[in-house]
């Protein structure tokens, strides 16, 4: 039932951004007077300020102040994080700004920083034969020894360039692990755009982060077959308090790849306990340690601290992108069809709508009962149906739309299939 349940909040994560999107498509057939601007309130932005100048809500300011609020330079795992993966993996119109907000140089940044899997191959890894598949093709050497490496113990006879990659960074994983014991994980977020937008912050690598979490599964695995115990089990804990720490990014993105590390984390645990070499008292002592642990944040959380946000920028985004209002985009250049319809879109019955949505969606995901929750997806999905169908009668224009309310009705519709297995 727990795998279920993972799989539920994964499904769903990934599908909340589509059910939003019909929205507009209600506000459209509706046929609403279009606003000339938007009210700034509870019921439509949500939050009153802090605001920009023309008048609309700065959601990336609001939300970098929630993200900052307790943060220090001594509790802050991010600083050592930057300091051990180097600068590189922050987007680079605001790389600048966030290293000088952390208090750090970017020259001490860009040191002997964390080398991905692929970095080290292609400068170590001897010239290995021409694939003689389209799978060995898309997968590298390097890439299968990894896969391997997660399974059980191993040695650096059993995976050579794996044994090299993780020795080329002994010193920032150790940093890693040690960093991990922090509390917090904040990295500013800087607007590169005028008015801000929420999606300045979305081009982050956090691969970099999974192929840390990666590497530290890896190292675990070979610290077991030579019998140092407590150096794993380390390096496991590390892995899930770093999913805990990326975590506390309250965007989708940022939950996900949380989700996939704490995975990560939990199928090397069962390779250690099915290992054999682990004594009943050190059992009890690890399984104390994760249950001290805290919690994943959970999908309610991140629709309240972040995903809300993201919408209604959103949706003001579009709000600027009018010619009337000297927007970046003139409506002009939009397919006739499009145009005429946008231009019947009451903002602030639309921001209305989208809270309305969202309040919905917090309350179904706070409910405690599985059988009340896979109630209120079977109600979503009959929602999705309904746009659908009214949308290509009545909405022929926006095809796209109309995917992505199907994508959305399916996705609900397997995930309850997939629940209540």
């Amino acid at each position: 039932m727990r795998k279920k349940r993972h799989k539920f909040k994964i499904l769903l994560m990934a599908l909340l951004p589509v059910l939003i999107l019909g929205t507009w498509d209600i506000c459209v057939l509706t046929q609403a007077h279009v606003s000339s601007r938007i009210t700034i309130s509870r019921e439509t932005t949500h939050i009153l300020e802090p605001l920009n100048e023309d008048g609309t809500v700065n959601y990336l300011a609001a939300i970098d102040a929630q993200c900052r609020e307790g943060v220090t330079r001594q509790n802050n795992a991010a600083v050592p994080i930057i300091q051990a993966l180097g600068s590189d993996w922050l987007p680079e119109e605001s790389r600048q700004r966030i290293v000088e907000l952390l208090g750090i140089e970017l020259a001490q940044a860009q040191g002997a920083y964390f080398v991905t899997l692929n970095e080290y191959e292609k400068a170590h890894a001897p010239v290995s034969q021409p694939a003689t598949s389209e799978a060995e093709q898309e997968e590298s050497q390097a890439e299968k020894q990894l896969k391997e490496a997660f399974r059980g113990p191993w040695s650096t006879d059993d995976f050579p360039i794996i044994a090299g990659w993780l020795e080329t960074n002994e010193s920032q994983l150790e940093l890693i692990v040690a960093t991990s014991k922090r509390t917090r994980y904040y990295v500013p977020l800087v607007p590169i755009s005028d008015p801000p937008s929420v999606m300045d912050d979305l081009a982050r690598d956090l691969g970099r982060l999974q192929q840390v979490a990666k590497a530290l599964a890896a190292g675990a695995m070979r610290k077991l077959d030579s019998g140092d115990l407590d150096g794993a089990w380390d390096d496991l804990m590390a892995i899930h308090r770093l999913a805990r720490l990326i975590s506390q990014t309250p965007f989708l993105i940022d939950r996900l790849i949380g989700l996939g590390i704490e995975g990560l984390a939990c199928s090397n645990d069962a390779a250690l306990a099915e290992a054999g070499a682990i004594s009943s008292a050190k059992a009890l002592e690890y399984l104390a340690e994760l249950q001290a642990l805290p919690p994943l944040p959970g999908i309610a959380d991140t629709l309240t601290r972040g995903e809300r946000f993201v919408q209604l920028d959103g949706t003001m985004e579009i709000w600027r992108a009018t010619a009337e209002r000297g927007g970046a985009t003139d409506l002009r250049k939009l397919p006739f069809g499009a145009r005429a319809e946008l231009a019947k879109i009451n903002f602030d019955d639309l921001l209305r709508r989208q809270n309305r949505y969202l309040d919905d969606l917090v309350s179904m995901c706070e409910e405690q009962d599985f059988r009340k929750r896979n109630a209120a997806l079977a109600e979503l999905y009959e929602e999705a149906k309904w746009l659908e169908e009214k949308g290509q009668r009545r909405f022929k224009g926006w095809r796209f739309a109309f995917i992505c309310a199907k994508a959305f009705a399916m996705g609900v519709r397997k995930t309850r299939e997939e629940t209540t297995e």
